[in-house]
């Protein structure tokens, strides 16, 4: 357990300057009721601090190389606050932007001082700055972020989650590198709007095209992880994708189930992941497997809970209607079925949607997709259901399809009525696996 709220790491400047900005900053700290410390990381190995600044105490770190991926990293290491707030060249003008920091704690994993948010600015030499928005924009663009200033050093951290994340770059393009990988791991993520003052000083020739080069470099793997289907927000953002199969296919599913459901009650969806039909209906419980995408659902669906389809952790008969979309294929609990009809009421309604391998259309469209995207869902259907298969099985669990609609083709939406409960004695090890 952490034993401070607050590590602030700083970095890049001289022990004179350093010294003068903990400064200012020590008073609003003990204004803030933060108990917190200073963290001056440095490659000098005789760098002489005092043991602390303002009544908050100091400690050194020493760095090897004081690259940006290194600086950090030993941040993490060292660091011993529940949040970590990173400061490169600190100055007096610090002191209000760390205020804002510690008002704002707890409300984002990662909140960005903006240069570039609305009410943010900056005072830098001309060609740093046409870099630094080239290279934003560039980011932005690229990745679908609604973060404008994706390269700032000025962050607060919350440490549990830092932790979790992988810090592999070494320049500054490790700031945009974590910033995805926090998304990833579905982090919620802030802007705080400052004014930059950049200190003048000069660079080794190369600086900026090695820059610029690592920063290219890094986009690629960043455009991979962004685009995988393991990313919080992949069928939030599908919905609205500029490539138009991808945005047909996830309004026409929405479509066809919104209307399946389109009635009073409690409702349940079990492995809801990210998807538009769980933030339409706010009363929906959603579930999943993965705890990323239930973070970022946070703000979306307030009802959620982590848990596997083959285990529902609720009472028999407890929802008026049950949704398992795309989810049955994925896995090999061969209860799923089951266990969404157990906790539906009976006349309820059971919405379950999975490919139908027995038509012409799927196989083909499994097979083109996995051509053009290797990553994505192509080799994770480990169950192959048809609408017949899907009928016996719903028909075993004492349901009664009622009506099937078709994404494309190839792809089966079935909404059942549960006309009886599940008989006694009658368990997953009796269920067939489904490969007809």
């Amino acid at each position: 357990m952490h034993a401070l709220d607050l590590t602030i790491a700083c970095s890049g400047a001289s022990p004179e300057e350093t010294t003068a900005a903990l400064s200012s900053i020590a008073p609003l700290l003990h204004e803030c009721r933060v108990a917190a410390e200073f963290l001056i990381i440095t490659d000098a190995v005789d760098a002489q601090f005092p043991a602390e600044v303002g009544g908050i105490p100091v400690r050194l770190a020493h760095c090897e190389r004081t690259t940006c991926g290194e600086t950090l990293r030993t941040a993490v290491r060292e660091t011993s606050g529940r949040w970590l707030l990173t400061l490169e060249n600190p100055s007096p003008h610090d002191a209000s932007l760390v205020f804002a920091f510690c008002q704002r704690r707890d409300r984002e994993d990662l909140i960005i001082a903006s240069r570039y948010a609305n009410g943010g600015a900056y005072t830098m030499p001309w060609f740093r700055a046409i870099v630094s928005r080239s290279l934003n924009w560039m980011y932005r663009k690229a990745l679908s972020l609604p973060i404008r200033d994706l390269s700032s050093g000025r962050r607060m951290y919350r440490t549990s989650m830092l932790r979790r994340v992988a810090i592999e770059g070494e320049d500054y393009d490790v700031l945009m590198e974590i910033l995805l990988r926090f998304m990833a791991k579905g982090g919620s993520v802030g802007e705080l709007p400052f004014h930059f003052e950049s200190k003048q000083y000069r660079q080794e020739r190369g600086t900026t095209f090695r820059l610029f080069r690592s920063c290219l470099g890094t986009l690629k793997r960043m455009h991979a992880l962004r685009n995988s289907i393991g990313f919080p927000d992949y069928d939030y953002r599908a919905f609205d994708s500029r490539i138009w199969l991808q945005r047909y296919w996830q309004r026409k599913r929405f479509q066809i189930i919104h209307r399946f459901t389109d009635s009073p009650g409690h409702i349940l969806d079990i492995g809801c992941g990210s998807s538009r039909i769980i933030t339409t209906r706010p009363e929906m419980f959603g579930l999943d497997i993965n705890i990323s995408r239930l973070r970022f659902l946070r703000d979306k669906a307030p009802r959620r809970l982590q848990a596997t389809a083959g285990a529902l952790p609720f009472a028999d008969e407890q929802f008026d209607i049950v949704v398992s979309s795309q989810v049955i294929e994925h896995t090999a609990e061969l209860n799923c079925i089951q266990e969404a009809a157990r906790v539906c009421r009976t006349g309820g309604v059971l919405v379950i949607g999975t490919p139908d391998y027995a038509t012409f259309w799927w196989p083909v469209t499994e097979r083109l997709y996995g051509l053009a995207r290797p990553s994505a869902y192509a080799d994770e259907h480990i169950m192959h259901y048809t609408r017949q298969s899907l009928a016996r099985e719903m028909e075993r669990c004492g349901c009664e399809i009622e009506e099937c609609r078709y994404v494309g083709g190839g792809e089966l939406i079935a909404k059942a009525i549960k006309r009886r409960h599940l008989p006694e004695g009658l368990g997953p090890s009796e269920l067939r696996l489904n490969q007809d």
